[in-house]
């Protein structure tokens, strides 16, 4: 089948004619011709092959939009879900931590009455004895 685009970009009779002009033999003009004619229309692309490339190419950056969009969608949740974990891990660390040192204080605090409260009685008996 011959290439719509390489009968514009060359002209077989033309050719053959300067050819035979130029000393060729008609056979020899024809052969010549007709390789230079296969040469182009195989190698020579036409509007339809760079649209059906353009068509082809297209329909690549599409897929691979979408597959690339689905992709960042599943990493995004898988990420906002590790964020959540990981935030919910630390306020279950951060509450116990916050127990804890109100345990602390409230036990340095009974600690320190009762401190006192012995201090005072020693200073209690040390008045009597002292009087």
């Amino acid at each position: 089948m011959k290439n719509a685009m390489s009968q514009v970009l060359f002209n077989q009779f033309a050719y053959t004619d300067r050819l035979t002009r130029g000393g060729f033999t008609p056979e020899q003009a024809r052969a010549s011709a007709e390789a230079l004619e296969t040469a182009f229309t195989e190698t020579v692309a036409t509007k339809s092959d760079l649209d059906r490339l353009e068509t082809a190419l297209k329909t690549d950056i599409d897929r691979v939009q979408t597959t690339l969009k689905t992709e960042i969608a599943t990493v995004e949740t898988g990420l906002k879900a590790e964020i959540a974990a990981t935030e919910a891990r630390l306020d279950a660390k951060i509450a116990a931590t916050e127990t804890r040192l109100v345990s602390e204080i409230h036990s340095t605090g009974y600690k320190g009455v009762g401190l006192l409260a012995a201090v005072m009685g020693l200073a209690a008996l040390a008045a009597k004895f002292w009087k």
